[in-house]
C-alpha cells in the first residue's frame, strides 16, 4: 500500500492583519448592494417619468384653457362644468389616484329628473392624505379662500352660492387614519 502524500498547505499571502483588513474592505466596496439602487436604475425611473408625464401633456388640452369649457344649461342658468385632460381613456385608467377626473360612460342621466331640484349636495371625504404638503401651499389655498369670503358681488346666478358657502370639513368625518394625514 502506498502512502498518501499531502500537499503543502499555502502561505498566506497577507503579511500581517492590517494588510489583510485593507484587502477585505476593498473588496465589500467593490460589491454592489442589491438594495441600494444603482445611478442607472435612477436614471432609468426618472427616464420613464419623465417620457410618461410628456406623453400625458402632449396628448392633452390644458384644463385651464377655459374656451374650452362646455357649459351646462338648465332653465336660464348656465353652470360651469370643470375642466378636463383631453386623455386617451386607455391612459386615465390606468394612472389611478394620480390621474384627473375623467367621465365614466353610463346609461343614466346626471340630470336632476323633471320636477325635482337640488337642494343639498354631500361631499364625501375619502381620506386626509389630499390636503397640500407643498411648501406654503395650505397657506396659499387659505389666502385665497380668505379673498373668495370678501366677495360681495357675484354677476353669474349661477355661483350665488359663494357668498354664503362654507366649507363642512370636520376631522371627525374621516377614518381614524385619515384625521392623522
Amino acid at each position: 500500500m502506498d502512502p498518501i502524500k499531502y500537499a503543502s498547505l499555502a502561505v498566506d499571502e497577507y503579511e500581517d492583519i492590517e494588510q489583510g483588513k485593507e484587502k477585505t474592505n476593498e473588496w465589500r466596496k467593490s460589491i454592489v448592494n442589491p438594495c441600494k439602487p444603482s445611478n442607472a436604475l435612477r436614471n432609468a425611473l426618472a427616464m420613464g417619468c419623465g417620457i410618461l408625464f410628456l406623453s400625458a401633456y402632449a396628448f392633452s388640452k390644458s384644463p385651464l384653457d377655459f374656451r374650452a369649457m362646455h357649459t351646462a344649461r338648465r332653465d336660464d342658468m348656465h353652470l360651469p362644468a370643470l375642466p378636463t385632460y383631453q386623455l386617451d381613456p386607455e391612459l386615465i385608467s390606468h394612472l389611478g389616484p394620480y390621474g384627473p377626473r375623467h367621465v365614466i360612460p353610463s346609461k343614466f342621466s346626471s340630470e336632476a329628473p323633471k320636477g325635482c331640484d337640488v337642494s343639498m349636495i354631500s361631499i364625501l371625504q375619502r381620506h386626509g392624505a389630499r390636503y397640500p404638503t407643498g411648501d406654503g401651499e395650505g397657506a396659499r389655498i387659505d389666502a385665497a379662500l380668505g379673498k373668495l369670503s370678501q366677495v360681495t358681488n357675484v354677476t353669474d346666478p349661477s355661483l350665488q352660492f359663494v357668498l354664503d358657502f362654507k366649507y363642512p370639513y370636520i376631522a371627525d368625518q374621516l377614518v381614524l387614519l385619515g384625521q392623522k394625514q
